[in-house]
């Protein structure tokens, strides 16, 4: 784990923003509502395309646990969760 996942974000915006979420918010479930754009596709095939985006990545995609009825949850500890964000090409920052 701790590896970059090189795959085009903007291509497939709506799993790498259940993710991001995720990332923020480490072992809190995370339901619909807490995605960008929660009406436009459904959290299940969110995470089914996720899944297929991380199958490079078993160990990362194998902490994301399914929570019955409401959402999915990243399971890590908040130090070990790192997400990265930019207001722009040159604003990269990190965030803990």
């Amino acid at each position: 784990m701790g590896e970059p996942v090189p795959v085009e974000w903007n291509e497939n915006e709506n799993p790498w923003d259940l993710l991001n979420v995720m990332a923020r918010h480490p072992n809190t479930t995370v339901d619909k509502e807490m995605c960008k754009s929660p009406q436009r596709t459904p959290l299940k095939a969110r995470r089914s395309r996720l899944s297929k985006l991380l199958e490079n990545h078993q160990e990362l995609d194998s902490k994301i646990v399914s929570v019955r009825g409401i959402g999915y949850r990243l399971e890590l500890v908040r130090d070990e969760v790192i997400v990265l964000e930019a207001d722009g090409p040159e604003d990269l920052k990190v965030r803990r």
